[in-house]
């Protein structure tokens, strides 16, 4: 058993209590920030996957695939640029107000803002979606849709008894429009 001066003992226990505060502030952080990646990761896909005609049709008037994943991953740091100027505005706001509250109880109240832990998030939340949007497109079929052999083939029509399929005379020598190839 030791005898210590009472501030010692205050000031070796606000500093435990500040590590658990800290590591409880970091699970939580976790928790929230792989949902917003999983959300994030979620909606490029599911964009890229909504967006399929738009890229098939922009594959067929030229655009190589590498110029179509650019696009893609271009929008998706673009998105990622406006979330984050919106949530720097947000913070700014509850912190504001935060100060204003608490300055109306403590003289001064401090103001920390974490420029590092911010930097780190904003740079984990753009690569995942930089890394997301090339993933959901690294697959020529998905901007496509179909392959070109099959956007050429001839189109099957309902003729015959009961409705069988069967190919049309014409149809290996009528063009196909650029609606219909965008669609195949």
């Amino acid at each position: 058993m030791r005898i210590e001066p009472v501030s010692t003992y205050v000031a070796q226990a606000s500093q435990a209590e500040k590590e658990d505060s800290h590591l409880a502030n970091v699970v939580i952080l976790g928790i929230v920030m792989a949902y917003a990646l999983l959300a994030l990761v979620n909606t490029l896909v599911t964009s890229v996957s909504a967006r399929r005609r738009e890229m098939g049709a922009l594959s067929l008037t030229g655009a190589t695939h590498r110029q179509i994943v650019g696009i893609v991953v271009s929008e998706a740091v673009l998105a990622v640029a406006v979330g984050t100027l919106v949530s720097i505005l947000s913070a700014g706001a509850v912190l504001g107000l935060q100060h204003v509250t608490l300055s109306r109880v403590i003289d001064h109240p401090p103001l920390a803002l974490p420029w590092a832990d911010f930097l780190q998030i904003v740079t984990l939340c753009t690569a995942t979606a930089a890394l997301a949007a090339i993933v959901a497109t690294a697959h020529p079929r998905t901007l496509r849709g179909r392959t070109h052999e099959r956007v050429n083939a001839p189109v099957a029509r309902k003729g015959g008894p009961c409705g069988t399929r069967g190919l049309s005379a014409d149809a290996d020598r009528a063009p196909i429009s650029f609606a219909r190839r965008a669609r195949l």
